[in-house]
């Protein structure tokens, strides 16, 4: 069974984000899901609001989550910099 599209309900996530790998691994009790965008997303400036393209990403980050199942579950994701006209890149 695939399980990208249970963890994807159980956190939650709407468009552009979806879940993209779900590695279990039973023998640490540990479980890893890694959530990307959609390429081609617009991002906002977080000064000013307005949507600009993504200039780049910040280094992935690890987000400790509710368990699943009694294994300890981690949301990795690179989040998007935006490029404001205004700010310049945030």
């Amino acid at each position: 069974m695939d399980a990208r599209t249970p963890y994807g309900k159980l956190l939650g996530l709407r468009g552009p984000w979806h879940v993209d790998l779900v590695e279990v691994n039973e023998s640490v009790q540990r479980v890893d899901v890694w959530v990307p965008h959609e390429p081609g997303v617009q991002v906002a400036c977080p000064d000013c609001g307005v949507f600009g393209p993504v200039y780049d990403h910040m280094a992935e980050r690890e987000y400790r989550h509710l368990d699943s199942c009694d294994m300890a579950t981690y949301v990795h994701v690179r989040l998007p910099r935006s490029e404001c006209k205004q700010h310049g890149v945030r």
